[in-house]
């Protein structure tokens, strides 16, 4: 071929420019032939240079609900220049998930997110890879192993709901209408565990802990922010110059936090300890194990980057879904009498309910999956990215496609859930759900590589709070308020937060003996 071109050019330029000119047209004519061999998922109609951004509000997750009851469970959107992937039953949260998991199971390179997670040092952002798969082995392992959650971290998780409890005593004892703002509550009551699981020790006598969490607070809400430079790559060069809000904001948070990851390392290392009870202690040991050091070298920036993951993503989401589910006990008092039945009549020595007394409670673990169906602690899980093109069900996706699981979808299919928008924890009772992977109809957790490593962590502290919270208090909503005057608007974010705050009257109980 080359040198046909060669002998054509030398005997005349314009029969050369002829030539290049048939073999391009012959070029575009067999590509398009090719493409239209190929086989997308159903796809609305879209704009130039836009795609179907316009189609999209505010809530993205409720936009793709409306879009796949009219192109189906899979469906082929294009946002800006990124051709991405909606997939909304359990059957094709499967395929993704599981059956071509290892296709699926890389992250797109966001803004934000790259800047919070330390330029991805961390395992919920980083692409897929050596280095992740190495960070996941040492967090699966050593951090959230199965031992270290259910036992080391037993004591410390009933001791931080015990403060909880006795705060919300003293509060609503001093104040005449009782009212607690139990946003508030149970981000304190997640953001101490967590912190004492990576440090050992409290933050709420120096200060830091009101820091920390105004920090998951912003850096949440701004990881579901749209941000032009994600959906158009090709003008990323843009960005520096005419400067990015996310950007600004993000890098702004990375600074805050990085400077408060920094501190905690230092005093650490200061006054090392030879124990391994928190995650400072197993990293530290890690970062110097020779053995770890021939698999993969840990550096202080993997240290930061999984502490300060762990903070975001282990109390925010609990939080929320702590929030969610006791509105939905007010909201439905039948149910919540119930429950409060069950945790009231297990006998122990004293009014708080420990570790082993909760795991007996089967209509409350109803209730938390009932919870999840309705109001998924990450309503589009984190995006994944395809590394490889992939058939799904005779449909072809591109490599390079960007991936929602619509999990907040799943949970209101009619198709799948008997009067979906009930909450109706019997639809459990006798039927425990697995939120391990195995099966899809409800994945507040993920699935897949990419499962949420504290699944266990997040089941575990849920139970214990919300069954010492029914046992211990009597719940009313604010005076004057109904069931059905309850605001239950969403507000932005990578997590399903509620718009509004939640308050609720606590009025603690004469226990009997």
């Amino acid at each position: 071929m080359v040198l046909l071109i060669e002998q054509a050019y030398s005997c005349s330029p314009l029969f050369f420019i002829s030539l290049i000119t048939t073999l391009t047209l012959l070029l575009l004519v067999f590509t398009k032939k090719f493409n239209n061999k190929l086989n997308p998922p159903p796809s609305p109609p879209k704009l130039p240079l836009i795609g179907n951004l316009h189609q999209l509000g505010p809530l993205a997750h409720q936009s793709f609900q409306e879009l796949s009851k009219k192109y189906g469970p899979i469906m082929l959107l294009h946002l800006g220049e990124i051709p991405t992937l909606v997939v909304s039953s359990p059957h094709m949260a499967r395929e993704v998930l599981r059956t071509h998991d290892s296709v699926f199971a890389s992250r797109p390179q966001l803004k934000a997110a790259t800047i919070l997670s330390y330029n991805h040092h961390d395992i919920a952002f980083a692409p897929y890879g050596e280095q992740w798969r190495s960070l996941r082995k040492i967090t699966s392992m050593h951090l959230f192993s199965s031992k270290r959650v259910v036992q080391t971290f037993k004591t410390l998780r009933e001791e931080e709901v015990l403060f909880m409890l006795n705060k919300i005593k003293e509060e609503a004892t001093a104040s005449p209408e009782g009212i607690m703002n139990m946003r508030k509550t149970f981000y304190k009551l997640t953001n101490d565990i967590i912190c004492r699981m990576i440090t050992g020790e409290s933050f709420r006598r120096d200060g830091r802990e009101e820091k920390l969490m105004n920090m998951v607070f912003d850096s949440v809400p701004l990881l579901g922010k749209f941000n032009p430079e994600d959906i158009f790559p090709s003008l990323k060069w843009i960005g520096p110059i005419i400067g990015s809000k996310v950007r600004n904001e993000a890098q702004k948070i990375f600074l805050t936090g990085y400077a408060m990851m920094t501190e905690i390392l230092n005093d650490r290392i200061e006054r090392r300890s030879d124990g391994d009870q928190d995650f400072l202690d197993i990293l530290l040991k890690l970062q110097k194990d020779e053995k770890q050091k021939k698999e993969f070298q840990i550096n202080d920036l993997h240290i930061k980057a999984l502490c300060y993951q762990s903070l975001t993503a282990g109390s925010e989401p609990l939080a929320i879904s702590l929030e969610w589910t006791m509105l939905e006990l007010l909201r439905h008092p039948r149910v919540l009498k119930k429950l409060e039945e069950e945790v009231r009549q297990i006998p122990s020595q004293n009014e708080f309910l420990k570790s082993e007394d909760v795991s007996k409670l089967t209509y409350l673990k109803a209730a938390i999956t009932e919870s999840f169906r309705l109001h998924p602690p990450t309503p589009l899980l984190i995006p994944r990215e395809s590394m490889d093109y992939c058939n799904i069900e005779g449909y072809d996706i591109p490599k390079g496609s960007r991936i929602f699981v619509n999990t907040y979808a799943m949970g209101r299919d009619p198709e799948v859930w008997d009067n979906p928008l009930e909450y109706r924890p019997e639809r459990f009772v006798g039927n425990p759900f697995n939120y391990n992977g195995s099966t899809y109809e409800i994945v507040p957790f993920g699935g897949g590589r990419r499962i949420c490593p504290g699944m266990q962590l997040s089941l575990l502290t849920m139970e214990l709070a919300l069954a010492n919270l029914l046992r211990i208090f009597d719940w009313e909503l604010p005076s004057g308020m109904k069931p059905e005057d309850v605001d239950m608007t969403e507000t932005p974010s990578l997590s399903l937060k509620r718009k509004e705050d939640l308050e609720l009257v606590a009025k603690p109980r004469q226990m009997t003996t």
